[in-house]
């Protein structure tokens, strides 16, 4: 991949360019110079998110506060 920045120093326009390799291990990018020597670096795969399941019911903002106080949730702890 070619990179190209252009830009001014001193009233005068100047070119930036640089040479990068990308690559693709398990699904990611992954950038290495070209005057790397060390070799790529294996990523380990990701575990897959678990589904939260919620034990009770969600208090809704209109519902009285679980906290006692008489008032709605949504103006209270809410």
């Amino acid at each position: 991949m070619d990179f190209v920045a252009h830009y001014k120093k001193d009233d005068k326009a100047q070119t930036l360019r640089e040479s990068s390799r990308f690559y693709k291990i398990n699904g990611r990018w992954v950038y290495s110079r070209k005057d790397s020597t060390l070799p790529p670096v294996a990523v380990a795969p990701q575990k897959k998110a678990q589904t939260f399941v919620r034990g009770e019911a969600k208090i809704g903002r209109n519902d009285p506060c679980s906290c006692g106080s008489g008032k709605k949730f949504k103006k209270c702890c809410g």
